[in-house]
């Protein structure tokens, strides 16, 4: 049996199943505005931030947030940038971190990437 892969895109209000043209696809985010998600939704991101850390049992601070890149991904944006977050001993670490963004009338958020594989039927 063979297993191809679907990739779907769920968040609250949408769902993409099929890549969109290059001419549909909204702008890029702008280093800024990446930065300025990452701050203001610092505690999502810290169990993520712990567990790469290996001390999942923690909350890190955020120290620091700057963008790296982001590249068109099935309507939406696959997103590099790289946090320093400090531990409760005072350590500092850097990390590269990875979002998938959509952009809607309030800017842009982060969505959740699933992805299902299902046989192929064999002809």
């Amino acid at each position: 049996m063979r297993w191809i892969g679907f990739l779907f895109a769920a968040s609250l209000t949408a769902c993409v199943a099929s890549p969109v043209s290059e001419t549909q696809q909204p702008r890029l985010p702008t280093p800024d505005e990446v930065e300025r998600y990452v701050r203001e939704h610092w505690p999502s991101y810290t169990e993520r931030s712990a567990r790469f850390a290996g001390r999942a049992s923690e909350r890190p601070n955020l120290e620091g947030v700057r963008a790296g890149t982001c590249e068109p991904y099935f309507g939406g944006f696959d997103c590099v940038f790289f946090v320093t977050v400090k531990f409760s001993d005072d350590q500092l670490l850097e990390q590269r971190l990875k979002s998938y963004f959509v952009r809607d009338a309030n800017g842009i958020r982060e969505t959740i990437v699933l992805v299902h594989e299902i046989p192929r039927q064999r002809q």
